[in-house]
Formats: structure tokens, C-alpha cells, sequence
């Protein structure tokens, strides 16, 4: 049990830095047209952008899940290593 302890912040470290870096390159940046619509051609929707809007936007939903899921992961040892302390005084 300890040693999954031990383990739980630096896996969660892992998944921050991957979240964080999946936030960073896959934010939606200006140029994407979420609606789908092109910028020279405004009558039609462009299917491509609407593809790549829907991806960055899966992207760095991931990306903000595993910052959740890392900062958790990293608080349950801390939170562990406080209650033993407490247990001994």
C-alpha cells in the first residue's frame, strides 16, 4: 500500500505535464472556425475545419481531464502521509 502511495504523485506529475502540454498545442486557436465556415468563402460550411475544431476541442478537453486527474492523483498521498501524522501525535 505504501509503495502505490509512493507512486501516486509522480504518476500524477506525468499526467499534469502530458495534460498541460495538450492544453497548450491543442487550445483552439483563432484561425479554426468552430461553426465550420471558411474565411474566404462564407455561403458554405467547410467540413475540414469543423473536423478540426472537433479535434482540437477532444484534445484539450483530454488535456484539462488529466490535469484533474493528476492533481488528484498527487493530493491523495498527501492527504494519506497528514491522517498518519495526526494517528501518531
Amino acid at each position: 500500500m505504501i509503495y502505490i502511495l509512493k507512486l501516486l504523485s509522480p504518476i500524477g506529475l506525468i499526467m499534469d505535464i502530458i495534460g498541460a502540454f495538450l492544453i497548450f498545442k491543442y487550445g483552439l486557436p483563432e484561425e479554426i472556425s468552430r461553426s465550420g465556415s471558411g474565411f474566404l468563402v462564407f455561403e458554405k460550411d467547410n467540413p475540414e475545419e469543423k473536423a478540426l475544431a472537433a479535434k482540437f476541442d477532444r484534445l484539450s478537453k483530454i488535456g484539462f481531464r488529466l490535469l484533474i486527474l493528476g492533481f488528484t492523483l498527487q493530493l491523495i498521498p498527501s492527504l494519506f502521509n497528514l491522517c498518519d501524522n495526526e494517528q501518531k501525535n
